[in-house]
């Protein structure tokens, strides 16, 4: 049954029109349509019917007799092909004496399936009024032909349509044309360019034009983002299992595994390919304009003039024009690339790029040379590389939908077969699925239609990466950076098999377990109060062993009131102490522990870090008088902290006094990095690496617990005399064991609260998981409450009463679309300063877009010089579809995206060897 909201969506009600013409022709025997000129079989193809058709282009001919014969019934699910043999009594214009005609099916089920999304009209239109036009095109010519047509119409009612054009046979002297199918792939460079630069020329002629847009002669084209074309979403869901239960034993493992990840954005992922759309463009509106596509630009409709026995030469032949539309010409060049290329024969992605460079410079020099587009609109290979991405994705999407419509006849049967197993391949080599979900995420509503989200849809690859005086640290400062060397995935059956394996293995022994290294079996309290340092006996040394706790506070009002970052945290040694005092206060800049004074080009974090009792932890600067305080009101529920003395102003250069008191209370569960993270993310990542004994003593020995909790902050902050109210939500965080900062190649850590929830994902690169992805999201409660920021207007603190009712779930994160080498870049300088990521927690993908502004960014140098830490206030803005109204969501949000770096030459600390272990951090 089809819902309300189905029979909204244009294409379904063009369906139920297009039943109900389809209903009247059978009632009424196809009268109607037999006098509007339309055959209805094949009996109605008369000498009478024929004169008529070939009048409005060829006057004056008559046929003296004509004789048909039916083929190719079973070639396609659209049309039936006739082939005509005339005899004609005026011949004026010399037409040939065999032609085929290319008209509607009887069938009900395709006559609807395929005029309601205006196919049939499409391949009419293109013969009454493209073809002829592109026929005339000399430099076209050369590069790409198209059967001739001699007539051709279309009715709207009931999807009537006829073509008629030259019959192949014909051609070279009456040698025919060479055709050849999915099973016979191109397999050489140079039949695949011949290909390209075909298509590449039929692009340019339209690339741009102002003939498709408003009042332009070819507007009646149907464009890629019109509500005909708007089911994907539907159609991909209602396909998967069948797709699946096709090909199963021909997908790559991923595909096979995630492919249904695209469920959800199959519509967004069709969109994409439009420009000027809600994604059209790439990089600032670098990207392909719209150009006239042929939609199905596969091998299988393609015919080719043979010479001297070569397979192909140009120019090269197209036909079946039924998913003409206006869009991006990578539509044509993913379809052709990767669904009718033997890719992985000729070199794998190395030769999907070469082909994607000779159509860009293909269509550049068509352009150049006055093809007929707007020879403005260069193309860049960047943003054909992002485009051809997602046109693999698209066809993807295409082509599970197909298969409810499977099995074809025997033949169409295995060329389906074969060309969507190539192009799956295509989808796993480009990262296809990943690609899509960072560029697009999941924001769709009910019918699968793509709202447009307050941003633009950066590409995910590459991040878009800058720095900005003062901000990130370079060589200047007297900083180099480790160059961290990432474990990709294996390739190759082999490999990939190996990493399936232990893969299985590592996933097995993390569920077995029940947790990540070490597991939490401690009481609340324990866990709350501060950890006497006997805690860490047993570590290697003294340097390694510390005990560390984190408390933020992230304003709703991000233009008007301040964000808070504090850390404290201890070694051995309460001398050797660590301290981050970060506040932004809007109007007046950064604010900083800053007693190093002006010559560091990052703050001091220098200081002595004391216990004062259960649950308390003081942080004191060194030869000066400012405190940081925090204190354990009650486990897992309440925390204050107060400041007294003074702080760096890192935007003015000046110290200025500064006071507040704060109170967290929690909104979320506490979440342990060492028993709650999604097992697969921890097995990918180990997966991936080199199995050795050293590996797994490694693996055991570099331990420390981890876990962390958001929760409400109010309070007021002085600066200068000036007060401010605070009303925020943050994150605290609690650590302790054995770490070396720079044992950590690098990692980003990005947390922040958005509408009523928290997130955070994380990336961290260490020598025995240099690709970890991890993170939650905090779903509240249905009754939790929690009061939006005031910036100006001061209330009394809610007691935890007020605050919370009930603190919800922590759901881990079990996808990440990005990978950490895409986000530090090529050679890690500086972090981005812009990018998106996509990531799945308890069944909703959320989409990501993170930026800094100038001006927010602290570089922190720890560990006497083992790792610089650039710490960023940013910007989060998060789309997402809510689970249980299956709504689209968009909201802004407020958090830190922080990026570390180990500096260069730094050796850290080994664990190898080590075997006391406290009783904390046991493996069990």
């Amino acid at each position: 049954m089809i819902s309300t909201s189905a029979m909204i969506n244009p294409l379904y009600r063009a369906f139920l029109s297009q039943l109900g013409h389809v209903v009247v022709e059978r009632v009424t025997g196809g009268a109607g349509a037999r006098r509007a000129g339309f055959p209805c079989d094949v009996g109605d193809i008369t000498v009478g019917w024929l004169d008529t058709a070939l009048a409005a282009r060829y006057p004056g001919t008559r046929t003296a007799s004509v004789d048909t014969s039916l083929f190719g019934e079973d070639m396609g699910n659209s049309s039936r092909m006739v082939r005509l043999t005339l005899d004609y009594a005026q011949n004026p214009h010399s037409l040939p004496g065999q032609m085929v005609l290319k008209m509607s099916k009887a069938e009900t089920g395709s006559r609807v399936a395929f005029a309601a999304p205006r196919m049939l009209e499409m391949e009419a239109r293109f013969f009454e009024t493209l073809e002829p036009e592109l026929r005339s095109d000399k430099r076209l010519a050369e590069h790409l032909t198209f059967p001739r047509s001699f007539a051709a119409r279309y009715r709207n009612e009931g999807g009537n349509f006829y073509v008629l054009m030259e019959d192949l046979a014909l051609r070279n002297g009456g040698a025919g044309v060479r055709f050849r199918h999915e099973t016979q792939p191109y397999t050489t460079m140079e039949e695949a360019e011949v290909a390209v630069r075909a298509l590449a020329a039929f692009h340019a002629r339209y690339w741009g034009s102002a003939r498709l847009t408003g009042d332009g002669d070819l507007s009646w084209i149907i464009h890629q983002r019109s509500g005909l074309l708007s089911a994907n979403v539907r159609f991909m869901g209602f396909s998967w299992k069948k797709f699946v239960g096709r090909l199963a034993h021909r997908l790559p493992p991923d595909v096979l595994a995630r492919g249904d990840l695209l469920v959800p954005v199959s519509q967004r992922v069709h969109d994409a390919m439009a420009a000027g759309g809600s994604f059209g463009g790439y990089g600032g509106g670098e990207g392909a304009p719209d150009t006239v596509v042929h939609g199905d630009f596969h091998l299988e409709n393609a015919f080719f003039h043979p010479d001297e026995g070569a397979e192909v030469r140009g120019p090269m032949g197209i036909y079946d024009l039924q998913m003409m539309r206006v869009g991006k010409g990578a539509i044509d060049l993913a379809c052709l690339i990767a669904g009718s290329v033997d890719v992985e024969r000729l070199g794998s992605l190395t030769t999907e790029r070469s082909l994607v460079e000779t159509y860009v410079t293909a269509v550049n020099e068509g352009l150049a040379a006055g093809a007929g587009g707007d020879a403005s609109r260069e193309y860049g290979f960047d943003a054909a590389w992002h485009d051809y991405k997602l046109g693999v994705a698209v066809h993807f999407v295409w082509n599970v939908s197909a298969a409810v419509a499977l099995p074809f006849d025997t033949e169409a049967h295995l060329d389906y077969d074969e060309y969507a197993t190539r192009l799956c391949k295509a989808l796993d080599r480009t990262d296809g699925i990943n690609y899509a979900l960072g560029v697009l995420g999941d924001l769709v509503d009910t019918e699968g239609r793509s709202p447009t989200p307050p941003w633009g849809a950066p590409p995910r690859v590459p991040a878009l990466h800058r720095r900005a005086d003062g901000e990130s640290p370079g060589r200047a400062d007297g900083v180099v950076f480790h160059d961290p060397r990432f474990t990709r995935r294996p390739t190759g059956s082999l490999g990939r098999l190996k990493y399936e394996a232990k893969h299985a293995f590592f996933r097995r022994m993390v569920e077995k377990s029940g947790h990540h290294g070490q597991k939490m079996t401690i009481e609340p309290r324990v866990l709350e109060e501060s950890h006497s340092m006997d805690w860490a006996e047993g570590t290697p040394g003294e340097d390694a062993a510390f005990d560390s706790y984190y408390l933020s506070a992230f304003s709703d009002d991000y233009d008007a009131a301040p964000d808070f970052a504090l850390r404290w945290g201890r070694r051995l040694k309460p001398e050797a102490g660590e301290v981050w005092c970060v506040i932004r206060v809007p109007g007046e800049g950064l604010l900083v522990w800053g007693d190093g004074g002006d010559a560091l080009p990052h703050p001091n974090t220098s200081c002595h870090v004391v216990t004062a009792g259960p649950g308390a932890v003081v942080a004191q600067a060194q030869g000066a008088t400012s405190t940081l305080r925090l204190d354990l009101v009650e486990p897992m529920r309440r925390w204050t902290s107060s400041f007294r003395g003074s702080l760096l102003n890192r935007t003015r250069g000046v110290n200025v006094p500064v006071e507040f008191d704060l109170e967290w209370t929690a909104l979320s569960p506490n979440f342990s990095f060492g028993s709650d993270l999604d097992p697969g993310l921890t097995a990918t990542a180990l997966a991936a690496e080199p199995a050795s004994k050293g590996f797994f003593d490694e693996l055991k020995s570099s331990h420390q617990e981890h876990f962390e909790q958001f929760g409400a902050v109010t309070g007021t902050l002085k600066v200068a005399g000036k007060s401010y109210v605070v009303r925020a939500r943050g994150m605290r965080d609690r650590a302790w064991g054995a770490r070396d900062w720079g044992y950590m190649q690098a990692y980003s850590s990005n947390y922040f609260r958005f509408a009523d929830r928290h997130l955070n994902f994380t990336f961290a690169s260490l020598p025995t998981m240099t690709n970890h992805r991890s993170g939650f999201v905090h779903i509240p409660a249905p009754s939790s409450v929690f009061t939006s920021t005031s910036a100006s207007t001061p209330s009394p603190s809610p007691s935890p009463e007020n605050v919370v009712r009930g603190l919800g779930t922590c759901e881990p994160i079990t996808h990440v679309s990005a990978d950490f080498w895409d986000l530090l870049g090529p050679a890690p300088t500086a972090p981005p300063g812009d990018f998106t990521v996509a990531v799945r927690a308890g069944g909703v993908v959320y989409t990501i877009r993170v930026t800094v502004a100038d001006g927010n960014t602290v570089g922190f140098l720890l560990g006497s010089g083992a790792m610089y830490v650039n710490f960023r206030f940013a910007r989060f803005e998060v789309a997402w579809v809510d689970p249980v109204t299956k709504e689209p969501r968009t909201a802004d949000g407020a958090g830190v995206s922080e990026f570390g770096y180990r500096v260069a030459g730094y050796q850290p600390y080994r664990f190898e060897g080590a075997t006391a272990r406290p009783a904390l951090m046991a493996l069990s």
